[in-house]
């Protein structure tokens, strides 16, 4: 793993989309919410990982490698969360891993086909494997028409008509009584009327823990003491 002063040089050669990326507030709901997620204890070198991808150190084709080894994870846990890691990760280049599409074809089957007698090929060749066609699927026995009994006529009684509504009591001079009016109470001054968080920000005030902009604004701050 690197130090906090390479990660911190490397930063600031990046380009500002990639500092965004690294140093984000969505990065850090991000890593937030993976480790709530996935019950991540040690989440220090979690978050150094996925950074240190992002810095260039690493290649995506390696994460996978990083969170198992590095961090620990076991290979279920990592092929579950390699799918959101990848859209977050979507603007460095390069692809993740491909554990969990191996994990998937690990109980298929194939077909290797026979070489011919007196030609010589290879041992193994990509032409040379093809997969067992599936069979058609036999179409679905119809079931015998049965006619449709007609419809009974539906007889609905009547509702008797509404009572009139009450007419509205005058007084002498010809002015109408009306009840008196309902004022509402005052709201109080504390009634907390604030916008409701986004789920970035609720994500963010979640997670004291440090993250990487936390890392970016530190460096920052030692740099303008040293100025």
């Amino acid at each position: 793993m690197y130090t906090f002063e390479e990660r911190m040089e490397r930063y600031l050669q990046l380009d500002p989309a990639f500092q965004h990326l690294y140093s984000s507030v969505e990065s850090a709901a991000f890593n937030a919410r993976l480790i709530e997620m996935y019950d991540i204890q040690d989440f220090g070198p979690f978050i150094d990982a996925i950074g240190d991808v992002i810095l260039g150190f690493y290649r995506k084709s390696e994460l996978s490698k990083l969170l198992t080894q590095t961090v620990g994870l076991s290979e279920e846990v990592v092929a579950r969360m390699l799918p959101e890691i990848d859209t977050f990760l979507r603007p460095i280049p390069g692809t993740l891993s491909k554990m969990e599409v191996l994990q998937q074809e690990r109980g298929s089957e194939s077909v290797v086909r026979q070489p011919l007698e007196g030609i010589a090929t290879p041992a193994y060749t990509p032409q040379a494997v093809e997969v067992s066609p599936i069979p058609p699927t036999p179409p679905p026995a119809t079931a015998p028409h049965t006619p449709t009994p007609a419809a009974k006529e539906v007889v609905v009684p009547r509702q008797p008509a509404a009572a009139p509504k009450e007419r509205l009591a005058f007084w002498p001079d010809g002015t109408p009584k009306q009840p008196p009016r309902t004022v509402p109470p005052p709201q109080s001054p504390n009634t907390d009327t604030a916008r409701p968080l986004t789920r970035n920000e609720l994500m963010a005030s979640l997670s004291p823990r440090r993250t990487m902009a936390e890392d970016v604004a530190r460096a920052q701050h030692t740099t303008q003491q040293d100025s």
